[in-house]
């Protein structure tokens, strides 16, 4: 699966999610992004509908690299919360800052996730990703 195939799966896919960890295996050629995934539903006339997180794992194998950009010094990077969004790096508008390694084969997805509090990019690219539930209710 991709990543991709993940985001349409959730029903916000990764959207105003709230990354809390990641932990990368060189070795293993893995990764894991802790999150809570918002699941809210933004047309509920209820706020406690509309703000409902529920944790989870991104866990992605095969992986290829792991870019993390430097938070940007005018935004308030030390912020606990780091809010994401995320998308295919084709999706963007504008080319990455950085220069991302090229060529990759098709079964390898290549996608972005945006730091809100550090106005920057982490890019991962990986063969494999699968998405694991961590907590059984919503919160």
């Amino acid at each position: 699966m991709k990543i991709e195939d993940i985001e349409r799966e959730l029903p916000n896919g990764f959207h105003d999610a709230l990354l809390q960890n990641i932990f990368i295996d060189y070795d293993r050629h893995e990764a894991i992004f802790e999150m809570k995934v918002w699941i809210g539903d933004i047309d509920s006339e209820s706020k406690e509908l509309r703000e409902v997180y529920r944790k989870g794992q991104l866990k992605l194998g095969g992986l290829r690299y792991c870019i993390i950009e430097a938070p940007d010094p005018g935004y308030p990077w030390c912020d606990t919360k780091l809010t994401i969004d995320a998308g295919t790096v084709g999706s963007l508008k504008k080319a990455p800052s950085v220069r991302l390694p090229e060529p990759l084969s098709e079964e390898v997805s290549v996608h972005w996730l945006f730091i809100r509090q550090w106005n920057a990019f982490i890019y991962v690219s990986a063969t494999d990703a699968r998405f694991e539930w961590t907590e059984e209710q919503a919160q």
